[in-house]
């Protein structure tokens, strides 16, 4: 009777303790951060663009990563998807799927909802074109 009872508990205490790290490898997945890496930056010294300047930078968004934070940019912005598949959700708009080789353009202060890493083993890789005036916010974090 004491076995019984005993093995009922070694039972319920691992299930419990397996739950408990599938839950905790969950909520360390979800966390994982982007990483913009600024690769070069330079204003344009024709007249006709005077005020104005470009900047690109490396993305990197981590396998199975989903990024809620919602923001805009306060320039155009141009990307290339490098590697990986990836899907992106701006405000009043439906989601677009993205893969290796594809581009995408956001309008100066569109709100961008979501992007998440479809792959959860493996990085996605994105180039970004920022083309701001003097002074804009490239990257302005919105309260939900």
């Amino acid at each position: 009777m004491a076995s019984t009872s005993l093995r009922s508990s070694v039972v319920f205490i691992l299930f419990t303790f397996n739950t408990a790290l599938a839950q905790h490898d969950h909520d360390i997945a979800a966390l994982k951060k982007l990483e913009v890496k600024p690769l070069f930056q330079q204003a344009f010294t024709d007249s006709i663009f005077n005020g104005n300047a470009v900047r690109v930078a490396f993305l990197t968004v981590p396998a199975g990563a989903i990024d809620t934070v919602r923001h805009a940019h306060d320039c155009h912005l141009i990307g290339y998807v490098l590697e990986g598949r990836v899907v992106t959700k701006l405000k009043n708009k439906g989601p677009q799927y993205l893969n290796s080789g594809d581009i995408f353009y956001e309008s100066p202060n569109e709100v961008h909802e979501s992007l998440q890493n479809l792959n959860s083993n493996k990085d996605a890789k994105i180039l970004l074109y920022y083309l701001f005036k003097d002074g804009a916010v490239l990257y302005k974090k919105l309260q939900d």
